[in-house]
């Protein structure tokens, strides 16, 4: 399960037409291909009319914690720390940490995991407070159980990273 909150993106919003620096740490596994994890966060960035660029102001950092420590993962009945996918410190909402179950995953479901996990993390990069339903074809619902094959935010999606205050983009007024 991909689990944690973002802290308080609002104070600082992500600007759409500002490019955005992406930073993926070589300490990544092999199995996490460096492109397909750029691929995530861009097809994500996009959806708010903004790019990676390397002249970007503001940065997105992806990279693997080994103990995955996720300290500030809040974790609901049945679901224990060794079960998180990834997550993103509430702290430091701009910074994407990848955990060892990611792996324990990727023989069976391969790069569509990797792909899905980073993209579900994108929804607190860019402010989202918490999870949105599961079982409804969101991206930003709390499982790689429910939310592994959806490749695009829904309008839900959306609408909740919006109403956080997270990111300001003409796409937040659709």
């Amino acid at each position: 399960l991909s689990l944690l909150t973002a802290c308080d993106p609002a104070s600082s919003p992500w600007l759409a037409g500002e490019p955005v620096k992406l930073i993926i740490d070589t300490n990544l596994p092999k199995e996490i291909k460096p492109d397909l994890v750029k691929t995530a966060v861009q097809d994500r960035l996009a959806e708010f009319g903004m790019k990676v660029s390397p002249y970007g102001r503001r940065t997105i950092t992806v990279s693997y914690d080994p103990d995955c420590k996720c300290p500030n993962c809040m974790l609901s009945g049945g679901v224990s720390k060794d079960m998180v996918l990834a997550y993103v410190n509430m702290y430091d909402f701009d910074k994407i940490k990848i955990c060892p179950n990611l792996l324990t995953w990727y023989p069976d479901e391969g790069d569509n995991i990797v792909y899905s996990t980073v993209a579900h993390e994108m929804c607190h990069v860019l402010g989202l407070n918490g999870h949105n339903e599961a079982g409804k074809g969101n991206l930003c619902s709390p499982g790689y159980q429910d939310h592994g094959h959806t490749k695009k935010f829904s309008k839900q999606d959306i609408k909740d990273i919006c109403s956080f205050g997270g990111i300001k983009s003409i796409f937040c007024n659709q």
